[in-house]
C-alpha cells in the first residue's frame, strides 16, 4: 500500500527482537544450533544479532543474505534440505511459499501488541516485526545541490566533468522498485496483483524504464548491491532505495547525504509501497 516515506525506523531492543525469533524457532522442536538468515544490511542490526548470541545460552548461527538473490538462494536451500530455522526479511519473501512451505505460526504463540510504529503482529505464516521500508530518492549533496521534483528535470542533469560519476541507479529487476513507476501511470490508490500484471499502465511503466536502459541512463547489469556500493563510494548522484538503508548511507556520506520523495513522472506522483519486516520459518 502506498504511504508517505518514513526516513528512519529505530531497531527493536536486542533482547526483545531475538527472544521473539528464538521462541518462534524452537516452538516446534528443540535444536542444538539455531540457523537464522537475515537481509538487513545495517551494521547496527548485525550488532543486535551478535549481542544476542553473546548474552543468551543458545548456539546461534547468523547468515546475511543479499536481498538481490534471496529467492534463488532460498529455493536452492530448500531443494538441498538446508533451509534456516528462521528468516528475517521483507514480507514479500512470503511470495515464494508456492515452492517453499513456510510453517504456520503456532496457535498458542501470542504476542502483546503496542501502539508503537514497530508493532508485533501475527500473520498466518510469519511474525511482523517492523513496518516501513518505503523507497525514497537518495542523493549526494556534493554532486548535486538538491533533488529534482520530476523525472524530466532529473534526466536533463549530467554529472559535471566527472566521467566516472553515474547519474542514477536502482534495483531494476525487482518488482518492488517498478511499482512506483506503475502508480504514476495508474492513479488507483491500491492495485491487486492481477491489475498489476494485466494493466496497460504496467506496460507503460516498463516501457519508460526500458527507454532509460536503452539511453544508458541506468544499467541492467548493476543491481541492488552494485548501485548501493556505488552510491556509498560517491560514484552515483542519485539512487532509489529503501528507508532501511538510511543509517548505512548516513555513515558513508555524512552531511552530504540528501533524502527526498520520489520524483513525479508526467506530472503524477510516484507512490512507493510499504512492507513489513517479518520473521518466517
Amino acid at each position: 500500500m502506498p504511504r508517505a516515506p518514513i526516513f528512519r525506523l529505530p531497531l527493536l531492543p536486542a533482547a526483545m527482537l531475538l527472544l521473539v525469533v528464538a521462541s518462534f524457532c524452537v516452538a516446534k522442536t528443540e535444536v542444538a544450533e539455531l540457523r537464522i538468515s537475515y537481509t538487513n544490511s545495517d551494521p547496527a542490526f548485525t550488532k543486535v544479532l551478535k549481542r544476542y548470541s553473546e548474552q543468551y545460552d543458545q548456539n546461534v548461527n547468523f547468515e546475511w543474505l543479499d536481498q538481490t538473490d534471496l529467492r534463488s538462494r532460498l529455493l536452492r536451500a530448500s531443494h538441498a534440505g538446508e533451509l534456516p530455522h528462521a528468516l528475517i526479511a521483507a514480507e514479500d519473501v512470503l511470495g515464494v511459499q508456492q515452492s517453499i512451505k513456510f510453517d504456520e505460526v503456532p496457535a498458542g504463540f501470542a504476542l502483546t501488541e503496542s501502539s508503537d510504529a514497530q508493532v508485533f503482529s501475527l500473520t498466518k505464516k510469519a511474525i511482523r516485526l517492523t513496518r516501513g521500508n518505503q523507497l525514497v530518492l537518495y542523493f549526494n549533496k556534493s554532486l548535486t545541490p538538491k533533488a529534482p521534483e520530476n523525472w524530466e528535470a532529473l534526466l536533463n542533469e549530467r554529472p559535471a566533468d566527472q566521467q566516472d560519476i553515474e547519474l542514477i541507479g536502482w534495483s531494476l529487476l525487482d518488482m518492488y522498485w517498478l511499482i512506483p513507476f506503475i502508480t504514476s501511470f495508474n492513479s488507483q490508490a491500491e492495485l491487486t496483483p492481477k491489475e498489476i500484471i494485466v494493466s496497460p499502465h504496467t506496460f507503460s511503466a516498463m516501457s519508460y524504464v526500458w527507454s532509460m536502459i536503452k539511453q544508458g541512463v541506468v544499467k541492467i547489469d548493476c543491481g541492488y548491491t552494485c548501485y548501493s556500493d556505488k552510491f556509498k563510494s560517491g560514484k552515483l548522484v542519485y539512487t532509489i532505495n529503501g528507508t532501511w538503508l538510511y543509517q548505512e548511507y548516513k555513515r558513508a556520506l555524512g552531511e552530504n547525504l540528501g533524502v527526498a520523495l520520489l520524483p513525479s513522472l508526467k506530472n503524477k506522483p510516484m507512490r512507493s509501497y510499504y512492507s513489513y519486516m517479518v520473521t518466517a520459518r
